[in-house]
């Protein structure tokens, strides 16, 4: 009893009167009065709005002809509360979006934090000890071969997959040049 309505409420009353005409929608009524006029069809018509006894809900309507043996037309027609449905797909889109948000900080943090670490190494290199250099040169390299790998798998994460052959060329260039 979704509707909290009785039969002698409902029986014999077009569907625009039921409860205190919350279904006279006038795209609603254009539609019903379609299926009747063109023997048609209605699929997955939503309907949001703040019923008295129920709150805000989101409907999906489907309706259909039904003929009967007398000579009237009427319309079967169903009615399904998504609304729950609709609250957790916009609950999913709102996480994702937050995701990418995350995502992007992190991919900026961590860019900066490669590219201030190589920054500071190249500042390094300005000791006296030849091989104290050659291990800078060699750690500013993989920080630089990090940020490369990390760029490009940062690039590849918007589009959902990534390919591998570019990401492991890139990758294997950036090392063998250590």
């Amino acid at each position: 009893m979704k509707f909290r309505t009785n039969p002698h409420d409902t029986q014999g009353k077009h569907f625009y009167q039921l409860g205190n005409g919350e279904w006279d929608i006038p795209k609603l009524r254009l539609l019903l009065e379609k299926i009747i006029r063109d023997h048609g069809a209605m699929d997955e018509y939503e309907v949001e709005h703040d019923f008295p006894r129920i709150g805000r809900r989101v409907m999906l309507l489907n309706a259909r002809i039904v003929h009967y043996e007398k000579a009237h037309t009427n319309i079967l027609l169903g009615i399904e509360d998504i609304t729950v449905q609709r609250e957790l797909e916009r609950d999913r889109d709102d996480l994702l979006r937050q995701k990418d948000v995350l995502f992007d900080e992190l991919h900026h943090r961590v860019a900066n934090s490669l590219q201030i670490i190589a920054s500071i190494i190249m500042k390094a290199r300005s000791v006296e000890s030849e091989e104290t250099r050659r291990h800078l040169d060699d750690a500013h390299t993989r920080v630089i071969s990090v940020a490369a790998a990390q760029q490009h798998l940062h690039a590849s994460a918007g589009i959902g997959s990534m390919e591998m052959q570019p990401y492991l060329t890139k990758l294997c260039e950036a090392l063998a040049t250590q």
